[in-house]
């Protein structure tokens, strides 16, 4: 098993306290009323957002005390594959109204989750990169 660096360690906290405190947004953000252009349509995402969350608290979790190079790869691809679908969900279901607004946000919006599939799809290619070639 290979040691995990303290910086690692570190990043691999952070992104369990960052990912737990973004779950408890999510269930709450059409209550509280935070982002007043979310539409009722993003509770049709949510699931799969807070499981994309979960996924990545675990993955994280893990790599506390299993950090090995295939592994970690590994987590990352199934990580950056829930992304994908998330990222794939909000394009198609598009759960936000920006009409109120004096600018049309939809086609900024539109173009940055574009953006995220095409970053998740180049993660995943990387990482089974890495995963073919022993992480070197």
């Amino acid at each position: 098993m290979a040691t995990t660096r303290a910086s690692d360690r570190s990043g691999y906290v952070a992104a369990i306290i960052v990912n737990a405190a973004l779950i408890y947004l999510l269930s709450n953000l059409l209550e509280w009323n935070l982002l007043p252009f979310l539409t009722n349509d993003f509770v049709t995402v949510r699931g799969l957002i807070r499981l994309s969350l979960i996924v990545a608290i675990v993955f994280n979790a893990v790599f506390l005390t299993f950090d090995v190079p295939w592994f970690r790869s590994t987590g990352r691809i199934v990580m950056s594959g829930l992304s994908l679908v998330v990222s794939v969900a909000l394009y198609r279901t598009f759960p936000f109204d920006f009409s109120p607004y004096s600018f049309d946000w939809s086609t900024i919006v539109k173009v940055l989750v574009a953006i995220a599939i095409g970053g998740s799809a180049i993660a995943i290619l990387a990482e089974l990169v890495k995963l073919v070639r022993g992480n070197r």
